[in-house]
């Protein structure tokens, strides 16, 4: 008995074991059949910024091969809108000369419709002009003036005549990529390319080593410089012993840099000027030049562009790589083109789905877009219509409204769960780390998001235009450090930056280091911008040393991660010893030519140290010259000199009309007029628009007859003059803007060893402005002059003339007709370019001016005062102005009080080159 029931109980033992057995086989076979299943997506990292981190389906790696092309280039702007209207993504860009410009500013950040903005509003004619140097506008007062005699500028060392590598140093080109690149939304990190919102590379050529350079890293505003140098007109960048010129001369169409970078699918947009097709087009040496690299390239082009998957060439025909005028036609071109290929494009680079499960009627659920109604019936379509359950996934992803998606399927019961996670809804915006005013502007950006569903893209283009606003604010170095949304509230962390250090790269050493450090407006230790870094660029540019400046700023990580921001300035020093020549040519004193040479950066002290003479057939004048502009980093100026002065003038008899008396003007003769002796001066540089100085002259005044009285004259004077000077005119001649004022009063007392004491007063304004966009000029001219009676005849204001350092201006006068100690003068005029122009700008001219000089003041009477009225034709050329004007002075007189008008003798004007 107790063996059956020992036996009943080992039998029901069993059942229970295998029972419970079964059971959790059963659940384990049916958990098997829960899979998780989630959509091939991009592996490398998305640098822009984001709300929330999200997948991207997969497809082919994209990149993009700029040409080169001049202003045919600026059809990759176009192809860049298309692409972005149609949703091409681009994923590395490469590009060559113009190409890099436009490549490496779109993967700074610059959307194609600011780039597009920029294209028609940029200063083309600046950037490629030939000739380039400091606006006259900021310069110093006596560089102004020193420049203003100059048509051609020789460079010395140790006497050796230095040739320019390249007709212009692209000064302006340089900073204005500078300037962009500190204003972009992104910037290099560890000065890597591969940092930036898109990887980028620019293609330049070492004209040293013959060898094609990729540049991946450094200055990005440089790399885009490097890659644009075309050969002979801009200067090559010198980098690690390497001369970096346009890359075009090698690789104007590098697909090959593309397979570099992990492109799968590579689009190349070709630009390249085509090789011209009659001997009468290659009437010039650089167009020559540019034929036979135009052959050379050919069949190297051809090859790269072989190896495209895609090539994007937009119709061009007409037009050239020289001309900026048609810029909107080039942009235009190139949408077109970009239109074409774009659905070709998106259809070539997708990539199918591997290993996916078949979901043919199973039954389907979406979980995450219940309260999505936007888009809600796009997505269950979708589903709905799915074959495959990775597809309908990667699907969701490419609407952009989710920032992930997953599905888990029941492969026994034939069920699959969607599950999708849209951008996160917020309902407010927290901003910190700015000021107040500019935190609210940033919750202005995101009012249209504020409680609705947004793409992952338009949440990146809202945060893109938070760091854009600050750029504008000037904040060169902000960034967003963190973006969250918690408690349904968007957090942005923003980080204004701090400028940690500043590091100078000078290309030869010559200039001391307080010269670069007293015009660098930057300062470490605090948020750097824009403005202060142009300021900087312009001052030490302008301090005449340097061929080109650059800066950028470098961004590291410290020990502990945190960013470090590092202000690089890279100097190209000019050679300082210079040989300057000017020309003039008038009627009054024939042909006259000018040389100066001197040394411009003086120890390195940025002081000029030298001489110059003036000669021409009735005019000499020699003088030797100590300089500074600055001592040391105050605005205090000083200067000394030697100087010798002659010129010879004309003593005129001019008869006005009388009743039955013709005018008539006559030369009585000749006399000269000679200063000699030394000076020195010391005085305050009003920034670069002017100086107020006291000057202390010892010198020689001879007045000696050459064919006539007045007689001889000769006094050693010691004169002590208060001068102060503001020149902002854009032209010493011909101004269309700005102003010039120059007020002087002079004491030479006989306790200082003056043969004469006297005193004098003198003004002098000139007022400048443009109308109608520049089409019609004003200008307005005062001028007044008071001196003692002692005043000798050789410090006496003369008048007369259309422009002359010593005679003060009078259309209907010859130079120096009158003499006097008592002078007022009103000059107005209108200026208009002429409807028909010739070879160079040509401009026409209505003058008048009242006003009259006297011996004393006894003598100043409104009734003599003179009128005049001319007109004239001025030419701008490149040796300087010329001038051809007439006109004819008046008065009015009364006989048996009867009054009218008596005319003097008409006045025929000619003059070519700036005064001496």
């Amino acid at each position: 008995m107790y063996k059956a029931a020992h036996f009943h109980t080992g039998r029901r033992l069993w059942l229970a074991i295998l029972i419970v057995s079964n059971v959790l086989i059963i659940n384990t076979s049916l958990k098997a059949q829960l899979v998780r299943i989630d959509p091939d997506s991009l592996t490398w990292q998305n640098r822009r910024y984001v709300v929330a981190p999200y997948k991207r389906p997969l497809r082919k790696k994209v990149g993009l091969i700029l040409s080169g092309g001049g202003a045919r280039a600026l059809c990759h702007i176009g192809v860049l809108k298309a692409f972005e209207e149609k949703n091409v993504p681009v994923d590395v860009i490469v590009g060559t000369s113009m190409g890099a410009i436009i490549g490496g500013l779109y993967a700074s950040g610059y959307r194609a419709d600011q780039l597009w903005t920029l294209a028609q509003n940029l200063k083309w004619d600046e950037f490629t002009a030939l000739s380039e140097g400091e606006e006259r506008r900021n310069l110093f007062l006596e560089q102004k003036r020193l420049r203003d005699k100059a048509v051609l500028t020789l460079q010395f060392s140790g006497l050796k005549l230095i040739i320019p590598k390249a007709l212009s140093a692209a000064q302006k080109l340089t900073e204005a990529l500078d300037l962009l690149t500190l204003s972009s939304v992104y910037q290099p990190q560890g000065a890597d390319f591969n940092t930036l919102a898109i990887p980028f590379r620019a293609v330049t050529t070492d004209l040293v080593s013959g060898k094609r350079v990729v540049l991946a890293s450094g200055s990005l505003s440089e790399a885009m410089r490097a890659s644009s140098a075309v050969p002979l007109l801009f200067a090559p960048i010198e980098q690690n012993n390497m001369q970096l010129a346009d890359g075009g001369l090698l690789a104007n169409i590098p697909v090959d840099v593309g397979d570099s970078l992990g492109a799968e699918y590579k689009i190349a947009v070709k630009a390249v000027s085509p090789l011209y097709e009659s001997p009468q087009d290659i009437d010039l040496p650089w167009k020559a030049a540019d034929q036979v690299i135009g052959i050379m390239m050919q069949e190297p082009n051809e090859r790269q562009l072989r190896m495209a998957n895609c090539t994007v060439a937009p119709n061009l025909n007409g037009l050239s790589a020289t001309n900026f005028e048609r810029i909107n036609e080039v942009l235009q071109e190139g949408y077109r083109a970009g239109l074409e290929v774009a659905d070709k494009i998106k259809k070539e680079i997708r990539v199918a789905q591997t290993h996916d499960l078949n979901i043919q009627g199973y039954y389907k659920t979406i979980v995450g877009v219940e309260a999505c109604a936007p888009f809600r019936e796009k997505i269950e379509q979708i589903v709905a219509q799915a074959t495959g359950a990775k597809a309908a996934l990667a699907e969701c992803l490419e609407t952009d409204f989710f920032t992930d998606a997953f599905a888990e399927a029941d492969t026994v019961n034939r069920t699959i769960v969607f599950h999708l996670k849209p951008t996160p809804k917020f309902y407010a915006v927290h901003v910190c780390g700015v000021l107040p005013d500019e935190a609210e502007a940033i919750r202005e950006m995101f009012y249209g998001e504020i409680g609705q569903f947004y793409t992952n893209q338009q949440g990146t283009a809202r945060l893109e235009s938070v760091v854009a606003y600050l750029r504008q604010r000037g904040y060169c170095l902000a960034y967003l450090c963190k973006v969250s949304v918690a408690d349904d509230t968007l957090r942005i962390e923003i980080e204004k930056g701090e400028l940690k250090s500043i590091e100078v790269q000078q290309s030869r050493g010559w200039a001391q280091r307080f010269v670069i450090e007293r015009e660098l407006s930057v300062k470490t230790g605090k948020t750097l911008k824009v403005s202060e870094v142009k300021s900087s660029i312009h001052s030490l540019y302008n301090t005449g040393i340097f061929n080109r400046v650059s800066m950028w700023v470098e961004h590291l990580k410290d020990s502990n991660a945190y960013r470090v921001s590092t202000l690089r300035v890279k100097l190209d020093e000019r050679f300082f010893e210079l040989l300057r020549v000017g020309l003039r040519v008038d009627e009054s004193y024939a042909g006259q030519i000018f040389l100066d040479f001197r040394n411009e950066n003086f120890l390195g002290t940025a002081s000029e140290i030298g001489a110059w003479m003036m000669v021409g057939q009735r005019n000499f004048a020699v003088q030797a010259e100590f300089r500074a502009h600055r001592l040391w980093s105050s605005y205090i100026t000083f200067f000394a000199r030697a100087f010798l002065e002659q010129r010879n003038l004309y003593q005129f008899q001019t008869r006005f009309t009388e009743p039955s008396i013709a005018p008539e003007r006559n030369i009585l003769g000749e006399y000269g007029q000679r200063f000699w002796g030394v000076s020195a001066a010391l005085g305050w540089q009003l920034y670069r628009d002017g100086n107020a100085m006291i000057e202390f002259t010892r010198w020689r005044n001879e007045i000696f007859p050459l064919s006539m009285m007045p007689a001889s004259e000769a006094v050693w004077l010691s004169t002590l003059r208060a001068r102060f000077t503001i020149d902002t005119r854009n032209f010493p001649i011909g101004a269309t803007q700005g102003a010039y004022t120059n007020i002087y009063y002079d004491f030479s007392p006989s306790f200082l060893g003056s043969q004469i004491s006297y005193s004098k007063l003198f003004f002098l304004h000139e007022e400048n402005a443009s109308w109608l966009g520049g089409n019609l000029i004003g200008r307005l001219r005062l001028s007044a002059g008071f001196a003692d009676n002692t005043t000798p005849f050789a410090q006496q204001f003369s008048l007369g003339g259309i422009g002359s350092q010593f005679s003060t201006v009078f259309y209907g006068l010859r130079f120096d007709e009158f003499r006097g100690r008592q002078l007022i003068v009103v000059g107005l005029e209108a200026q208009a370019p002429l409807p028909i122009q010739l070879v160079v700008p040509t401009f026409f001219s209505l003058h008048y001016n009242v006003g009259n000089i006297w011996p004393f003041v006894s003598d100043v009477k409104l009734r003599d005062f003179l009128h005049g009225i001319g007109i004239e034709l001025s030419l701008k050329t490149p040796i300087g102005l010329a001038r051809l004007a007439t006109a004819i002075s008046f008065r009015f007189g009364e006989v048996e009080r009867t009054t009218f008008v008596q005319t003097a003798p008409p006045v025929y004007y000619f003059s070519l080159g700036y005064e001496f």
